[in-house]
């Protein structure tokens, strides 16, 4: 059954190991979802874009991203941007054409370093959907919202891979600042300080203060129950990742297969012209050699010389 992690991880393979890195750049934990109910064709959550100045109001407003489904397999997924009043329940629609010159500030998820186009923020829309709608299936008892394979064309490969090339030359060209400095430097320069700390510490034969096992243990299991998720989705996508590989396989296969009886029946053909073609030469050879009967050897290859050179003037004659 078609899934999200299954069109994540088509998405991935048709990327390619080196364009599929590139995607670890974008900001994903830095996008913004609510939950949406207004356009029933999409699905129940939307993803926030950017803001907008609304004339009428005179307030910023925010655009948010709709994502639709295709209703078949192969079909066109679909992001359009609104803009929803929760107030007045009310939305709007925005052209993308002019998407990014109406936005005034654009959501962290999609700010890069410069302005993209409005195929990049669509592409980038897309993936961020896909990655969301197949975490919410990892979850136990979890919800597949996108039951059908949707279509992954060339542009949006292409528009995927430059947005996330950007947001990884950003990354490599920001240098860390160093926000301390080490502990010495500063005992060094503050001599209160190590008088403070030197009363701070035990006496001597007296333990130090323990954290308390309840707290200590929190924080680790709050660390182990992260890694458990991400290695179980890790695992949900690589799993998704071999059926994808599977089914192209089978597919291969099943087409194969239903080939196999036409590939046949065209050998025998072949295989029945050539039997045809092997007779008529063994015939010609008969042929020949009743000409040459009771011919000398010198009179057969005078004969042979003649047809050769009659032969040759007919072809003068064709070319």
């Amino acid at each position: 059954m078609a899934s999200a992690s299954a069109n994540l991880a088509r998405l991935r393979k048709l990327l390619g190991e080196d364009g599929a890195s590139t995607l670890t750049h974008a900001p994903l934990n830095r996008v913004v979802t609510a939950h949406q109910s207004y356009e029933p064709q999409a699905i129940p959550f939307m993803l926030l874009f950017g803001t907008v100045h609304d004339k009428s109001t005179g307030r910023p407003g925010q655009i948010w991203v709709l994502f639709y489904p295709p209703a078949e397999d192969d079909g066109a997924a679909a992001v359009e941007f609104h803009s929803y009043d929760a107030i007045s329940d009310t939305s709007f629609r925005f052209d993308k054409q002019n998407i990014c010159s109406v936005t005034t500030e654009v959501a962290p998820a999609f700010k890069t370093p410069k302005r993209s186009s409005k195929a990049k923020y669509e592409a980038l829309a897309k993936y961020y959907f896909l990655e969301k709608l197949a975490s919410m299936e990892c979850q136990e008892g979890g919800t597949v919202e996108l039951q059908v394979d949707i279509r992954i064309g060339q542009s949006l490969l292409d528009a995927l891979k430059s947005v996330c090339i950007k947001f990884k030359k950003h990354a490599e060209s920001q240098i860390p600042v160093r926000e301390s400095r080490s502990m010495s430097a500063t005992l060094l320069s503050d001599p209160d300080g190590v008088a403070r700390l030197m009363s701070a510490s035990p006496e001597l034969g007296k333990p130090f203060v323990l954290l308390p096992p309840r707290i200590a243990s929190r924080a680790r299991d709050e660390i182990d129950h992260t890694d458990k998720v991400n290695a179980l989705a890790d695992l949900r996508t690589k799993e998704a990742e071999i059926d994808v590989a599977t089914e192209d396989i089978e597919k291969e296969m099943e087409t194969l297969q239903e080939s196999r009886p036409k590939i046949n029946e065209e050998l025998q053909q072949l295989e029945r012209e050539l039997g045809i073609k092997r007779e008529h030469k063994m015939e010609i050879a008969a042929q020949r050699e009743d000409f040459f009967k009771d011919m000398s050897l010198a009179e057969a290859f005078e004969l042979g010389r003649e047809v050769e050179r009659n032969r040759h003037k007919k072809r003068q004659r064709l070319s």
